[in-house]
C-alpha cells in the first residue's frame, strides 16, 4: 500500500478508514482491525498511549470513582436545601440537623455534608467498586458544577477510549470526537508519533486486496453485478450464481461487519436484476405466449375477465363486455370458496417470494419476530461500560463477572471490551449465555433490561431474520404485500420493498413459474363458479344490462 498518497486516516471502534490525495481524494479504503492481527496489537497500542497523553481532554467524563464525594467540603447552599429536603420527604431543618455542618459562608442556611464512613451519605458504592448518587437528580449545586479534570479523578484507559467517537490525522494534527459530542481540533501528533508511525509501516507492507479481504470480496461481487448490467457478463451464468452471490452476502452480514450499506446496495441491485430479467420477455416468449395462452383469464359469453386486482380484503375484476372496459369489486366474504382459493392462493404466493425473492419482504417497519438468531450467528463484543452494566445486575465485581460470561476482545481498538461467551443449546447450536427460550418457540433475552449497547442498537428485519420464518408462519410476512395483479400471462406484486427499492412490481411470469398455476386455476374456478351463480344463471339474466353485473 502506497503510504505516501494518504490524505488523512480515520481510526473508529473497529476500523479505521484511509482518505487519499488527489486525483484519488473521492476514493476511501476500510480496514477492519480483526482482518490483520499485527495492525490489531499496534492500533490497541496507539489508543492506549493517546488516552494516557492526552487525558485532560476527556474532562467531561466521569467515571463514577466516588472520590470527590469523599470530600469535607461538598457545599449545600439554602437553595439546595429546600430541592433536597422536599424529595427526602422532610423538612429543611430536619435535613440540616442530620446531614449538614455550618459552613461559615454569608449565609446561615448554608453548609457541608457530614461524611459517614470517610464519604457522602448518599454515595451508593456497586458491586464493581463504582459508585452512584441516590439524590443525582437533586444533587447540589456544587456537585453539578463540579469537573471531572481534578488529580482526585480516577479514570480507567479502557473507560477513556470508550468515549471516543473518532480520531483522525491529517497534516500531523489530531482531531478528536467524542460520543458526548464534543470535538477537538489540531492536537499536535508529536506525542504519540512512534506509535502512529509503527501503524504506517505495517500499511506501507499491506497489499491493497488483503488489507481488507471483505472489501475486495464486495468489490468482486459488485464487478460481477456491473458487468451483468453492460451484457459482459452472462445472465444465464448470473442467473445460475445469483444463490452463491446472496450466501456470500448474507454471510458477511452475518460477521457484523462494517459494511452494512454497501451490502444492502448489493441486495438491492440483485433484487432488480432479477426484475429487469423477468420483466424483459422476448418477443419470441410473447409469440408462444399468445399461440398458447388466452388473452383472458376467462369468459362468459361476452363478459371477458381481463385483469384482477387483489387487495387485503376486496378483489377488483377489470374486464370488458362488447369492447367496453368495466371494474367491479368482489369482497372475499362474499363466498366461502372464493375465500377459501384467495388464502391458499396468498400463501403459496408469499412461500414462493420468501424463496426467490426474500428481500421484496422486507418489513416497512422493523419487526422483531423473537427468534433469537441474531444472538446466535453474531460475534456481540460489548464495551467495559456495558460489562460493568451487566456485572452491577448480577449482583457481581467485574472480574467475577469477566471470569464466567467474558472472552477476550477480538474486533475493537479497546482492550477493555470483551465478547459474549456462547454456549450450546439442546440441538448443540452456539447461542449467547443470556439468550433462553421460551413459549412457541420463542426467545429471550435475559438481561433485556439492562442489554449492551450493541443490542440495543441492532435494527431487526434483516434477511436473516426471515430465516426463522417457517412455512407455517408465512402470514409474519404476508402483510407486506399490498396489492397483486393477475393477468392471463403474469403476476405483479407490490410492496413497500419494490415501491422504495425498485421502483416497480416484482413481476412473474406465469408460464416459467407453473408451480403457481394450481392456486391460480383454483381461484379462477370458484370465481367463474360465483359470477355464473350470481349473475348469469337464467333467473338472473335481468342483472345483465349495459354491460355490467
Amino acid at each position: 500500500m502506497d503510504i505516501n498518497n494518504i490524505r488523512k486516516i480515520r481510526f473508529e471502534f473497529r476500523k479505521l478508514t484511509i482518505y487519499y490525495k488527489p486525483p484519488k481524494e473521492s476514493e476511501e479504503f476500510q480496514i477492519n482491525y480483526s482482518d490483520i492481527p499485527d495492525l490489531h496489537k499496534e492500533i490497541i497500542n496507539f489508543i492506549t498511549s493517546f488516552v494516557n497523553k492526552y487525558s485532560l481532554y476527556f474532562g467531561s467524563y466521569c467515571s463514577q470513582c466516588g472520590n470527590c464525594c469523599k470530600q469535607e467540603n461538598i457545599l449545600i447552599t439554602g437553595g439546595d436545601l429546600f430541592s433536597i429536603a422536599r424529595h427526602l420527604g422532610i423538612t429543611e431543618k430536619e435535613f440540616y440537623d442530620k446531614y449538614l455542618t455550618t459552613a461559615k459562608s454569608w449565609s446561615r442556611y448554608d453548609g457541608f455534608i457530614k461524611l459517614i464512613d470517610g464519604k457522602c451519605p448518599f454515595l451508593i458504592e456497586k458491586p464493581t467498586d463504582r459508585y452512584n448518587c441516590s439524590i443525582y437528580e437533586y444533587r447540589p449545586q456544587s456537585c453539578r458544577l463540579y469537573r471531572a479534570t481534578s488529580s482526585l479523578c480516577y479514570k480507567k484507559q479502557e473507560d477513556l477510549i470508550e468515549q471516543i467517537s473518532y480520531l483522525d490525522i491529517e497534516d500531523d494534527k489530531i482531531s478528536l470526537k467524542f460520543h458526548s459530542g464534543e470535538f477537538y481540533n489540531h492536537l499536535p501528533v508529536e506525542e504519540i508519533k512512534e506509535e502512529y508511525l509503527n501503524i504506517l509501516n505495517i500499511l506501507s507492507e499491506l497489499k491493497q486486496d488483503e488489507a481488507n479481504k471483505t472489501k475486495t470480496i464486495l468489490g468482486k461481487v459488485r464487478d460481477i453485478l456491473n458487468e451483468v448490467k453492460t451484457g459482459e457478463y452472462p445472465l444465464e451464468n448470473f442467473k445460475k450464481n445469483i444463490n452463491k452471490l446472496r450466501e456470500i452476502l448474507s454471510t458477511i452480514s452475518d460477521q457484523r461487519v462494517i459494511y452494512t450499506r454497501e451490502i444492502d446496495e448489493l441486495w438491492t441491485i440483485i433484487s432488480k436484476l432479477e426484475m429487469d430479467d423477468i420483466n424483459n420477455i422476448s418477443q419470441d416468449d410473447i409469440t408462444v405466449s399468445k399461440e398458447n395462452t388466452p388473452e383472458n383469464l376467462f369468459s362468459i359469453d361476452k363478459f371477458y375477465l381481463k385483469e384482477i386486482m387483489f387487495c387485503p380484503l376486496t378483489m377488483t375484476l377489470i374486464y370488458k363486455v362488447n369492447n367496453q372496459e368495466y371494474n367491479y369489486i368482489i369482497k372475499y366474504s362474499e363466498d366461502r370458496t372464493i375465500l377459501k382459493n384467495i388464502t391458499s392462493f396468498m400463501k403459496d404466493i408469499c412461500l414462493f417470494i420468501k424463496e426467490k425473492h426474500p428481500r421484496v419482504l422486507d418489513n416497512h417497519t422493523k419487526k422483531c419476530y423473537i427468534c433469537g438468531l441474531c444472538c446466535r450467528i453474531f460475534f456481540v463484543e460489548i464495551e467495559p461500560s456495558d460489562i460493568r452494566r451487566l456485572a452491577d445486575n448480577f449482583n457481581m465485581t467485574e472480574e467475577e463477572f469477566r471470569k464466567e460470561y467474558i472472552e477476550p476482545p477480538k474486533y475493537s481498538w479497546n482492550p477493555g471490551s470483551g465478547l459474549i461467551k456462547k454456549n450450546l443449546d439442546k440441538n448443540n447450536q452456539k447461542k449467547c449465555v443470556f439468550l433462553e427460550k421460551g413459549d412457541l418457540d420463542l426467545y429471550y433475552c435475559s438481561v433485556h433490561a439492562f442489554k449492551p449497547n450493541l443490542c440495543r442498537e441492532y435494527i431487526p428485519g434483516k434477511p436473516q431474520c426471515y430465516r426463522s420464518i417457517t412455512d407455517d408462519l408465512y402470514y409474519r410476512l404476508l402483510s407486506n404485500i399490498q396489492n397483486i395483479y393477475l393477468d392471463s400471462k403474469t403476476i405483479r406484486i407490490d410492496t413497500p420493498y419494490t415501491y422504495s427499492k425498485l421502483q416497480k412490481p416484482l413481476t412473474i411470469n406465469r408460464g416459467e413459474y407453473k408451480e403457481l398455476n394450481n392456486s391460480i386455476e383454483k381461484l379462477l374456478k370458484s370465481l367463474k363458479n360465483f359470477l355464473l351463480k350470481k349473475y348469469f344463471s337464467e333467473t338472473k339474466k335481468d342483472r345483465k344490462k349495459d354491460g355490467k353485473l
